[in-house]
């Protein structure tokens, strides 16, 4: 196999449904899990500030 037919090759399984599909999963559970690491910080450090409210007032 030479190297244009095995350029060729990567070319099409890089085109392949399948693969787009293989990358847009991963692109989108790197994303939620983004999302979610913000959402878990923000909670916490909620959860954090109304205790701390709650105890001062209490």
């Amino acid at each position: 196999m030479n190297f244009a037919t095995k350029k060729n090759h990567t070319f099409l399984y890089l085109m392949s449904p399948s693969a787009c599909v293989c990358a847009c999963m991963c692109f989108c559970v790197f994303n939620l899990n983004y999302v979610y690491s913000i959402f878990v910080v923000l909670h916490f450090n909620f959860n954090f500030f109304y205790q701390e409210r709650l105890l001062r007032e209490g």
